[in-house]
């Protein structure tokens, strides 16, 4: 039921988004639990386990005021969501009380007119023609009626118009460093220190080896729909050296883009890492492992990120594991500090420099052994 704490999180976001008078688009709803065949997959679920797993945090936003819902690609008990009446009609609208929209999930209105009938109202992402004169042709042969058109404009435009005046005042500049220097500290109070055996926090005299594609090209965001376009982008490489750490040298160690080794890629990391004081080694989840439309068929991280690990524990003993993604996965052992910066934003790459460095608190792992002690320049 609500009061989840998970519930509690999109509920607070969608008042903070609605506060500034623009919408909060809750989705999938619902049942949307895999990527494989997700345009087509029949997701059969009782209305016990609707009602009591998938629905609370939906119920829990429109609570809240969120003014927009987003259907699933996927089918509920036979039927797709787009145009499922049950679901966008008996208990979104009629149980619930939703007073806001419903837009299709992109390219997912299967039956447009009869999404229409039963509680859609915006295709997504262009409607194109065929959807108008399709609503006519189905008004002319009495499967929609004028009336269920006419409540659905009334619901949509009843949103839209609320929107304007604050789309009216809303500025049309912002501080862009401002917003980097949030991020950051955002970024920061996300970190999590996995393991430490006293080796962190940095004292920045040291002499440092990073290793791994993520050290200067970070894994910082979403692959698909959660891409997006940012104003500023730090690196770890770069944040390191403006802190005055000593950078020995850089190996990138693996092709993001590529799942299995490259043994040049991993002869120049171990000729890199060889005779480093000791290494950062950057490695996690690339793009292609969590992106949207597909399912991950294992915990494991790439063969040529655990052949790297291999390869550079082999020749160094002083390893310092920097992660990235945004999903659980098998992590690899024997290094003497892990420290987890998730998908950090543009920011994150200076915020996991200071977190190294010591210079700004952070979330320690229950698991740990060790404390983490941290420096005195503590911001």
């Amino acid at each position: 039921g609500e009061g989840k704490p998970m519930d509690e999180i999109a509920a607070g976001m969608v008042r903070g988004i609605q506060s500034t008078g623009l919408l909060a688009d809750v989705k999938h709803f619902a049942a949307n639990s895999q990527e494989k065949d997700r345009l087509g997959v029949n997701e059969r679920v009782s209305e016990r386990a609707l009602r009591e797993i998938y629905f609370p945090a939906f119920h829990a936003c429109l609570k809240a005021g969120a003014k927009t819902v987003m259907s699933a690609y996927n089918k509920l008990n036979g039927i797709p969501c787009a145009m499922n009446e049950w679901l966008l009609t008996k208990v979104l609208r009629e149980e619930w009380g939703f007073d806001g929209f419903v837009v299709t999930d992109w390219g997912g209105d299967n039956d447009h007119a009869l999404g229409v009938k039963n509680g859609s109202n915006l295709v997504m992402p262009v409607p194109g023609p065929d959807c108008a004169l399709g609503l006519v042709k189905a008004v002319q042969e009495g499967r929609v009626s004028e009336k269920d058109i006419d409540q659905r404009l009334k619901e949509l435009l009843a949103v839209v118009y609320s929107t304007d005046e604050a789309m009216k005042k809303a500025p049309k500049t912002f501080d862009k460093e401002a917003h980097h220097a949030l991020a950051r500290k955002c970024a920061a109070q996300s970190i999590v220190l996995l393991e430490n055996d006293g080796v962190l926090p940095l004292s920045g005299d040291e002499k440092v080896a990073v290793i791994g594609d993520f050290g200067k090209n970070p894994r910082y965001q979403g692959a698909g729909s959660s891409m997006v376009n940012p104003t500023d982008l730090d690196d770890l490489y770069t944040s390191l050296i403006s802190s005055g750490v000593t950078i020995t040298g850089f190996a990138q160690g693996y092709d993001r883009k590529n799942p299995n080794p490259v043994q040049a890629m991993i002869d120049e990391a171990v000729a890199v890492a060889k005779d480093a004081p000791l290494v950062l080694l950057c490695i996690g989840l690339d793009e292609i492992a969590e992106s949207e439309g597909m399912d991950r068929l294992h915990m494991e991280l790439s063969k040529s990120q655990q052949e790297l690990v291999k390869a550079v524990a082999a020749v160094n003993q002083n390893i310092v594991l920097v992660v990235s993604g945004g999903s659980p996965f098998v992590m690899p052992t024997g290094c003497r500090a892990i420290i987890h910066g998730y998908l950090g934003g543009q920011a994150g790459s200076a915020a996991m420099a200071d977190a190294l460095l010591g210079k700004v608190l952070y979330t320690t792992s229950c698991a740990m052994k060790n404390s983490f002690a941290m420096n005195d320049n503590i911001r």
